[in-house]
């Protein structure tokens, strides 16, 4: 007999045979409920996370309770058969459960719940980059696209660089930062991921150059950039040649003037400056040498002045030793020294903030000799003139007497010399006076009158008692024998004569 529902109920039994009927038996009987297995499960759970499973079932705690976790760890909790369960490893897992209850057994109930491995937020960073520059950060953990990414980027600028969560990351100033990452999938969440970067600053190249030069000079060359002294100084001294102090400091020279530019970039850890470039100006010392006549007479002008071209910007010092200097062109003189004697001219020349060396010439003033000599300026043909000569040279000197119209002519050197000439007319005498280079000349003009011719006859005859009347001509003057010296003279016996 099967009874529909559970409870206290009873059997009787009458027993009738051959016409006889027993006495009635009666049988009390107890219907027991099959108990239920009913339990609850969440759907999901992550790897090693406590699944909380309730008993829902109609067993007391009495009951024997079968129970199969499938491989999971059960920590029995508050309340009858609830357990809370942890897997080690993924998948699905189906927890079943059978309650056996004054010997009466449930059905097998069975729940399934998927235990999800937990996502790895592991990934690569650049561990040093610029300042700007991009650190590359590449995803290695096991989370899909379809997980929930919680990036810290420490305030850095990114960019998607293709795979799934890679980025390009920046930072505008140095420093070390940390990235941090957590990823969640399937209500599971990875434990966190921090890589730490080192942020370093873009060194700095400037330096000073001491400019501009004078040809010869050095440039003191000091960095004054953010770099320290493990940074690569790549300098280019533009064919200068450079001594190196303490640091990056130097003194450069070049062999040749003009503008010559010096660049430097600095590296240090990876990061590279932008290049700097200072230009040094290298002015070539002025040239100072000159030319003068090294030898010349008192009064005359030495010609002094530069041999180089001449710049309007620089500034020429002159030194004449008493001089007086007339200019006459760009830094060309006539320079009239005072007395004799041996003097000495210097120049010195300034342009740009380089000045030459003192360039030196001597000039000699010799002693000028005159030429002055005196001379009857009107002499007869025939009579001796006599030229004297009145001068300062000395008797070493010279004395070149060139007389015009005759060869007639005594004396040499200083004198005096006498003349004659043989024919009227003007004629002149020079002298020329040469000592040490000088010379003076002077020339006079000498009258030679012709001898006069007077009108009178030799021979007059005159009678006895007569006067003559006696006119030599127009001449300049006259001495008649008798002393008289007017032009005309009369004779006769009248007149004693």
């Amino acid at each position: 007999m099967q009874w529909p529902n559970a409870g206290n109920t009873s059997v009787t039994l009458t027993v009738t045979q051959n016409g006889c009927t027993s006495i009635q038996t009666q049988n009390n009987i107890t219907i027991n409920a099959i108990p239920t297995a009913n339990f609850t499960l969440p759907t999901q759970v992550c790897i090693n996370a406590l699944a909380q499973e309730l008993y829902t079932g109609t067993g007391t705690v009495a009951a024997t309770y079968n129970w199969n976790f499938d491989g999971g760890n059960a920590v029995p909790v508050a309340g009858n058969n609830n357990n809370d369960i942890s897997w080690a490893t993924s998948g699905i897992k189906n927890v079943s459960l059978t309650v056996t209850e004054n010997g009466c057994t449930s059905p097998l109930v069975t729940n399934a719940i998927t235990v999800y491995d937990l996502p790895t937020s592991t990934f690569t960073l650049t561990p040093g980059v610029c300042a700007a520059a991009n650190a590359q950060i590449d995803y290695t953990g096991t989370g899909t696209v379809a997980g929930t990414y919680n990036w810290s980027f420490a305030g850095g600028t990114t960019s998607p660089s293709g795979g799934n969560q890679d980025y390009n990351i920046s930072w505008a100033t140095d420093g070390t930062y940390s990235v941090t990452l957590t990823v969640t999938e399937n209500g599971c969440t990875s434990t966190p991921t921090q890589q730490a970067v080192t942020v370093y600053p873009i060194p700095t190249s400037t330096f000073t150059a001491q400019s501009p030069l004078c040809d010869g000079s050095s440039s003191a060359i000091a960095y004054t950039g953010t770099a320290t002294g493990a940074g690569v100084y790549n300098w280019n001294f533009d064919g200068g040649n450079p001594v190196q102090g303490v640091g990056e400091n130097y003194t450069v020279t070049w062999p040749t003037t003009g503008s010559k530019n010096v660049t430097l970039t600095v590296t240090e850890n990876g990061c590279s400056s932008i290049p700097t470039l200072q230009q040094v100006i290298i002015f070539p010392i002025p040239s100072s040498t000159f030319a003068a006549t090294s030898t010349v007479c008192l009064l005359d002008a030495a010609a002094i002045g530069i041999t180089g071209a001449h710049s309007p910007g620089a500034t020429y010092t002159w030194n004449f030793d008493g001089g007086n200097a007339v200019a006459n062109g760009n830094q060309t003189y006539d320079v009239t020294l005072p007395t004799p004697g041996t003097y000495t001219v210097t120049l010195t020349v300034s342009e740009n903030g380089c000045t030459s060396t003192q360039a030196t010439q001597t000039v000699t003033v010799n002693y000028q000799p005159t030429a002055t000599f005196t001379n009857a300026n009107v002499v007869c043909v025939g009579s001796n003139l006599t030229a004297t000569y009145t001068g300062n040279g000395l008797p070493s000197a010279t004395y070149t007497w060139d007389v015009d119209g005759t060869s007639n002519v005594t004396g040499t050197g200083q004198g005096p010399i006498i003349a004659n000439w043989a024919n009227d007319g003007i004629f002149s005498i020079t002298l020329t006076v040469t000592e040490n280079g000088c010379t003076a000349v002077e020339k006079h003009d000498v009258e030679v009158e012709p001898l006069p011719v007077s009108s009178l006859l030799p021979v007059y005859n005159i009678c006895i008692g007569e006067d003559l009347a006696l006119d030599p001509g127009n001449f300049n003057s006259y001495l008649w024998s008798t002393g008289s010296v007017e032009r005309k003279l009369e004779v006769g016996l009248s007149r004693h004569v």
